[in-house]
């Protein structure tokens, strides 16, 4: 590529970078409104950095393990068209995803499954099924979770479920967005089942993306898949749990695991 072709690239990527960090500075003084800055330093100048460390190391190996998991979900669907993803690809494309989802949420999905395609061969609309299979995991286990969550707030779940019932607003665009995606896979399934006669593109499409879809079904390693899945948990767990610590509100509050479980479910639901 020449000089002159390189240039344009460059500053693209120049302006990417600048813009993120005047987004996150405009976020960053958004989210702090409102907050008393003499506190707001003094708890930081208490807080144990070091921590970060292991923070770090937890969010890293966190990314590590989903990219091999959805690595056996590629697996289960087929690299028809293309070839099997490396790890380090698969963790890199999950990478961009997160990135994009930073400015633009949940298009870091559609983004993480093109660069994976591009990468690969394999088809977009196959990636994607994928995609969607791990989120239908996701959701499933945080049923479960939340169930924990639950036992472990029964004294307090009464008090609990009238402050989340009172968001109704919150409730109801989350009923909606169920409903929404129920009613589009349905009609997925319908237009496979019928050949979508005339339209062999889209009917190409869903056909790989179902096949995706049913990597969920078809995995011949459910329980490396589960042990995965356990292990993705237990680093959000760890996740939630550090910033306490560091913070020192373990000491302060006598918060602690317990706690820290019921704020990453919790928060995870919004």
């Amino acid at each position: 590529m020449t000089e002159s072709g390189t240039r344009p690239s460059r500053i693209r990527i120049l302006l990417l970078q600048v813009g993120s960090v005047l987004l996150a500075v405009v976020l960053l003084l958004a989210a702090l409104r409102g907050v008393d800055y003499d506190e707001l330093r003094s708890a930081l100048a208490g807080a144990r950095y070091i921590l970060v460390v292991p923070l770090v190391a937890a969010a890293m190996l966190s990314h590590l393990i989903r990219a091999w998991r959805w690595n056996i979900l590629i697996d289960s669907a087929g690299h028809e068209g293309g070839r099997r993803p490396m790890l380090l690809e698969s963790f890199g494309a999950l990478m961009v995803g997160y990135m994009i989802n930073y400015v633009l949420p949940r298009l870091g999905e559609v983004a993480r499954a093109g660069v994976l395609s591009r990468r690969t061969g394999i088809s977009f609309s196959r990636l994607i099924g994928t995609v969607a299979a791990e989120r239908v995991l996701d959701v499933a286990t945080l049923a479960a979770a939340l169930v924990v969550v639950g036992v472990m707030l029964r004294s307090q779940l009464s008090d609990l479920l009238s402050r989340i019932m009172g968001t109704s607003l919150s409730l109801w665009s989350f009923a909606a967005g169920v409903a929404v995606l129920g009613l589009v896979l349905w009609g997925l399934i319908v237009l496979a089942r019928r050949g979508i006669s005339g339209t062999s593109r889209l009917a190409r499409f869903v056909q790989t993306f179902l096949q995706g879809l049913a990597s969920l079904v078809k995995i011949k390693r459910k329980l490396l898949v589960a042990l995965h899945t356990a292990a993705i948990w237990l680093c959000y767990w760890v996740m939630a749990y550090l910033p306490l610590e560091m913070l020192g509100l373990t000491r302060s509050y006598g918060v602690g695991l317990r706690e820290a479980w019921s704020i990453m479910n919790i928060g995870a639901v919004g």
